[in-house]
């Protein structure tokens, strides 16, 4: 079932770049253009969502997010060992989506 969707986005996705080809050097920047676009107003509201879940307007039921743990038990309870595991914690965070992405690369294609 999985082939089969993704054989058809893919489909899809390339008939959509043939599309975009036929109009030459005008339309692809033309739509470059476009996509840049939305890629920085997406990089904004997501910079200003940041901002406002952080400052407190949030619908969780405790409110402030930002400061909860500053306070109690502080940025730096276990010391040197405790920063150096949010610094492992972090890294598998944002590399664990581009390893899911890669290997799903792998099963579709080979």
């Amino acid at each position: 079932m999985v082939k089969c969707v993704c054989k058809g986005v893919l489909l899809m996705r390339s008939k959509v770049i043939v599309i975009i080809n036929i109009f030459g050097v005008k339309g692809y920047g033309e739509v470059e253009f476009v996509l840049s676009i939305i890629k920085i107003i997406a990089v904004v509201a997501f910079n200003i969502l940041g901002i406002v879940l952080v400052a407190g307007e949030s619908t969780t039921p405790g409110g402030y997010v930002g400061g909860r743990y500053w306070r109690d038990p502080g940025p730096f309870a276990n010391g040197f060992k405790g920063l150096c595991s949010v610094f492992v914690t972090a890294a598998f965070a944002f590399a664990g989506t581009e390893v899911i992405v890669y290997s799903f690369r792998l099963y579709v294609f080979y």
